[in-house]
């Protein structure tokens, strides 16, 4: 890589996104004085000026959906706008996102920095980076707006994502998985560390509802492939999953301590010993037993909140406790396997390593 891509990989790191077109990315850094003085010396260069005037009208939108979507009073509504898409307040946001060390600058605008500071050019600079984001979704047959509006409205609330993957999420052992856990693991290369606590949103078309542990498998087997995490997943002590439905399929992750919240808990229960790497078939059927004299059938849209104490993978205890959980969730009528939930009814899912207490503790509810 040269100097220009380890830039680009730094503001893709804040940003929490891969640029597929980066001379979109390189053409958002450029300023009109560096262009003009490459086309002197007959080089063809682009500068941010369409990308800064397309991305103007990008964050402006947002902003204002933003606003009408928490419900902020009518007479507040426009100062408040005023303040998100203000010089001062995109300046800021670019130099969070790490824009000024990519910038293609003259002498001169150095200069002019020194005399009139950075604002302007840094404002100029975000504008066009969220013009040039645009369109690199759009030229991918993306909806390009619903990204932009995610990825801009996370950096607005100051809650960045480690990484959004555009895509549609493919379940483990799918016709799909291997080209989604590739696109997943290209898109975030380089992103890494993996966060020891990781917030994980399935995004999927309106009326898809696959399971959560068979969906989340393939992601996280991508994020071991770019270096997030080691074999056995030992850095990952906290793992929140939750399915959300939009036109801007794919996966957002981010590090969160938040735990999950469940208001009307339907069951909790406890086993004595953690699932084994092998033959899991009967210690699914002994757990299943304790969750069948605990809990009542559930409905649809259900949590769960798994404590295990085990150093096993998180990943590999997921899928044998909610196997487990069939006498609540109920039996898929198409299952032909001895243990067959319908897992599809869970909408957020949280499992997490504790060192003392229980194996296995396990609740659920609304």
């Amino acid at each position: 890589m040269n100097d220009n891509d380890n830039k680009r990989l730094e503001v893709e790191r804040a940003l929490g996104y891969r640029f597929r077109h980066p001379g979109l990315f390189q053409i958002a850094m450029t300023s009109q004085a560096w262009a003009n003085e490459q086309r002197q010396v007959n080089r063809a260069c682009d500068d941010w000026k369409d990308l800064e005037w397309l991305g103007d009208a990008v964050i402006y939108l947002a902003a204002t959906l933003s606003k009408l979507g928490e419900g902020t009073e009518r007479r507040k509504r426009t100062p408040e706008r005023v303040n998100l898409v203000s010089n001062a307040a995109l300046a800021d946001l670019g130099r969070r996102l790490g824009l000024r060390e990519a910038l293609l600058l003259t002498c001169g605008d150095h200069k002019n920095i020194e005399k009139d500071g950075d604002q302007t050019f840094m404002a100029q600079a975000t504008e066009a980076l969220f013009g040039a984001l645009f369109l690199d979704l759009r030229r991918q047959g993306l909806p390009a707006w619903d990204y932009v509006q995610l990825i801009l409205s996370a950096h607005l609330q100051d809650r960045p994502f480690n990484a959004l993957v555009p895509g549609s999420p493919a379940p483990g052992e799918s016709d799909g998985e291997r080209a989604w856990r590739e696109r997943v693991r290209d898109d975030v290369d380089g992103f890494g560390p993996g966060p020891a606590e990781l917030a994980m949103a399935l995004i999927v078309e309106r009326g898809c509802t696959p399971d959560l542990d068979n969906l989340s498998r393939p992601v996280l087997d991508a994020l071991r492939d770019a270096g997030w995490y080691s074999k056995g997943f030992p850095e990952l002590q906290r793992l929140r999953v939750v399915r959300a439905h939009g036109p801007n399929t794919g996966v957002a992750l981010r590090a969160s301590r938040e735990r999950l919240v469940i208001e009307d808990v339907q069951f909790d229960a406890t086993f004595e010993s953690p699932p084994p790497s092998d033959r899991t078939g009967d210690w699914i059927g002994s757990w299943a037993g304790e969750v069948r004299r605990q809990a009542p059938a559930s409905t649809e849209g259900v949590k769960v909140s798994i404590e295990v104490r085990s150093d096993r993978s998180l990943k590999d205890l997921m899928k044998p406790i909610i196997d487990g959980l069939e006498p609540w969730l109920g039996r898929d009528p198409a299952g032909r396997s001895r243990f067959a939930p319908r897992d599809e009814r869970i909408e957020a899912l949280e499992i997490c390593r504790v060192e003392s207490g229980p194996a296995v503790r396990v609740w659920g509810g609304v």
